[in-house]
């Protein structure tokens, strides 16, 4: 071959281990001939791989599972020792994933995504994550996360999924989050939190349910804890700790402790009871304990403690603080600062300010009046105003006040006015 210089050599275009290249030894004294393969094993290299998308990039290796897309590198073990960024916002960043489908918009990233997961996000940004999940689906919403399975749907944002089954899932709504448990769900609103438990449906807003089975909160700022079928759907602002089978529908109310018991009425309580009900929208009104009481009056500051089937209502005027304590089928109907302490079937039928202790059957007839079935007194009995109850008859007794069967001391001397 005629002497050429550089620029008149013809082009290689194909590359090869077995090329040859020109070298000069460090004296400048000889010039020979080297394999391409043989210079880069010198340097540290090895065979030359092909940019076809199909080998390895670790010297030596083959993958046990070739690609076949080009412009692609790929790699079946990667140790990577510090960081690892995206330089492109637009691409999506995918770690061991089994049939993962990410489409429509940038942003999103699945890390360890397998089992059919899917992000399918339309709306004007992505930023949603999946880690770790089997047919796990997140879908028209934005800065999502789940680690595990479920589905958010329904174009919300910043809501999270965390360690729940396939049946759990938050639809639509902003900031809501799932931890734990199966077939749980927070639905359409915004700020609710499901944690643990079974079958539980959270849609009221900024609302919580902790623990148990089966039980839905649509009210506002309220919360279930530990509880059974169990329902708040009243305004705002209700609790139910515990129990099963309670329904609260109403505001700033609680059921505590207690089964198949509801509420309607504001700033109410009911703990501890049975079969027991607030209803008619009392306020300020209370059941402690017992079974099968029901406190319906519109009145007020009503409380029923401890007995069975007790009962404070409204027949025609409205029962205002009175309180019925023990006893069984105990009735306060338009009573007022009253009190049944004890005993069985009385009644309490109007009337302000009046006790009846211990009694049986009885109905109450008077205002300002304390009805015993029996009283003993230990160390005697007083009178306070005994100086304005000095009369000299039942005649004069009667003048003064006193009524049939009263009593007045004649000069010290204790009457009972019986005419």
């Amino acid at each position: 071959m005629a002497n050429k210089t550089i620029p008149q050599l013809p082009l290689q275009t194909g590359i090869t281990d077995n090329d040859l290249l020109a070298i000069v030894d460090s004296g400048e004294t000889t010039t020979s001939k080297i394999k391409l393969s043989t210079l880069l094993s010198g340097v540290g290299g090895g065979a030359f791989q092909v940019g076809d998308a199909t080998d390895s990039i670790v010297p030596g290796y083959s993958p046990t599972s070739r690609g076949v897309s080009g412009s692609t590198t790929y790699v079946d073990k990667l140790n990577i020792e510090g960081e690892v960024s995206v330089s492109n916002t637009n691409e999506t960043f995918i770690l061991n994933s089994d049939n993962t489908t990410i489409t429509d918009h940038p942003y999103n990233r699945v890390f360890a995504g397998h089992g059919n997961s899917k992000i399918s996000s339309t709306n004007s940004t992505g930023a949603n994550i999946l880690i770790g999940t089997l047919q796990g689906v997140i879908s028209n919403g934005s800065y999502n996360v789940m680690v595990g399975m479920g589905e958010i749907s329904a174009a919300g944002f910043g809501n999270g999924m965390f360690g729940t089954n396939f049946q759990s899932k938050i639809t639509s709504g902003n900031y809501n989050a799932i931890v734990g448990g199966e077939d749980n769900d927070c639905l359409g609103s915004n700020g609710n939190g499901v944690v643990g438990g079974r079958v539980n449906r959270a849609s009221g807003g900024a609302s919580f349910i902790g623990g148990g089975i089966s039980n839905t909160i649509t009210a506002l700022e309220s919360a279930i804890a530990g509880a059974g079928g169990s329902t708040i759907n009243g305004i705002a602002y209700n609790f139910i700790g515990g129990g099963q089978s309670n329904t609260n529908s109403a505001r700033w109310s609680a059921i505590v402790g207690a089964d198949s018991c509801q509420i309607t009425g504001q700033r109410s309580f009911v703990a501890g009871a049975h079969d027991s009900d607030i209803t008619n929208g009392p306020r300020f009104s209370t059941i402690v304990g017992g079974w099968q009481h029901t406190n319906s009056s519109v009145g007020d500051s009503n409380q029923i403690l401890g007995g069975n089937a007790n009962i404070i209502n409204d027949t025609g005027g409205q029962t205002f603080h009175s309180t019925i304590m023990q006893g069984s089928n105990q009735v306060i109907s338009n009573g007022e600062n009253s009190v049944i302490v004890g005993g069985s079937n009385n009644t309490l039928a109007g009337g302000t300010n009046v006790v009846m202790l211990g009694c049986s059957g009885r109905t109450s007839t008077s205002n300002y009046t304390t009805y015993v079935e029996t009283l003993e007194a230990f160390d005697g009995i007083v009178m306070t105003d005994y100086a304005n109850l000095d009369f000299a008859s039942d005649a004069a007794a009667a003048t003064g006040g006193v009524p049939l069967g009263g009593v007045y001391h004649n000069s010290g001397d204790m009457k009972i006015r019986i005419t």
